[in-house]
Order: structure tokens, then C-alpha cells, then sequence
């Protein structure tokens, strides 16, 4: 622990570095305040810090939780929040222009007329679902 003392009742944090008064219980062991960004990082901290544990403890434990990992996203996928329409073509809009825009070289700025027309979409606001006039005009497609 290299948490720094400032007086014997004040510390300061080790995810913020501001001065907090510890826990009369935890003077001793206590390194982050109580701010819920810094309740947070000691929680990530202490998490890795038993990950780092059980590795160091069973060499194979990195299989064994890739495995529990890969079986709970399969018993569970139902559970998954589902993906919107919205973001799903988004995506696949997104993959289009960088493969047409790959392949139509682009100009010196590195920005295609493919990507051009996909900026002006999003700056303007438009839904890939509600905008069909813009792939009319621009691709004579709906």
C-alpha cells in the first residue's frame, strides 16, 4: 500500500488524489474516499488484484474462465439486450462506406465521395430508416 499520509487522520485518494478522512475502522488499509467513481476503481482494483491471485495460484485458470464465460453467454443469450433496426443498419452502413471507400481510393484528404455523402447524413440528423429521399437522390435506391 503507498497510500500518502498527510496527517495522522487524513489520506489521500489513490483514484482522485484528493484528501479524504478514512473509516476509523480502516486507517491503516483504506486508500480511496468514498466518492462513488473512486468506490468504483477500488472495486476494479480489488477485482484484479484477485484475478491476478487465482492466475498466480492455477496455471490453467485462464482456460477454465474462458470456458465458464463462453458457456454463460450461451445459456444466457436470450437475456441480451436486442440490437435496434436502427443501429443494426448503422453498422452495416458504416461497413459499405468503408469498403467503398477503400476501393474508390478517396481524395488527398483521404475522404471519399461515398464517405462524404454518409457525414452529410449524419450531420444533418437523418435516420437510416426514415430518409429514404437522401438514398433516392444520392444512390437512386430507397
Amino acid at each position: 500500500m503507498n497510500t500518502k499520509r498527510v496527517s495522522p487522520i487524513q489520506l489521500i485518494c489513490q483514484h482522485c488524489g484528493r484528501i479524504f478522512n478514512p473509516s476509523t475502522h480502516h486507517v491503516h488499509d483504506q486508500e480511496y474516499c468514498n466518492r462513488d467513481n473512486c468506490r468504483k476503481a477500488s472495486g476494479r482494483a480489488a477485482s484484479k488484484r484477485c484475478r491476478e491471485k487465482k492466475k498466480a495460484e492455477d496455471p490453467g485458470w485462464n482456460a477454465k474462465e474462458a470456458a465458464r464465460v463462453r458457456e454463460s453467454r450461451r445459456k444466457n443469450s436470450s437475456r441480451r439486450r436486442p440490437v435496434s433496426l436502427e443501429v443494426q443498419l448503422q453498422s452495416l452502413l458504416r461497413l459499405v462506406v468503408g469498403l467503398l471507400s477503400h476501393m474508390s481510393g478517396g481524395d488527398e484528404l483521404g475522404i471519399s465521395p461515398v464517405e462524404e455523402l454518409f457525414r452529410s447524413l449524419q450531420l444533418s440528423g437523418g435516420s437510416l430508416t426514415e430518409d429514404s429521399d437522401f438514398f433516392q437522390q444520392n444512390f437512386g435506391c430507397t
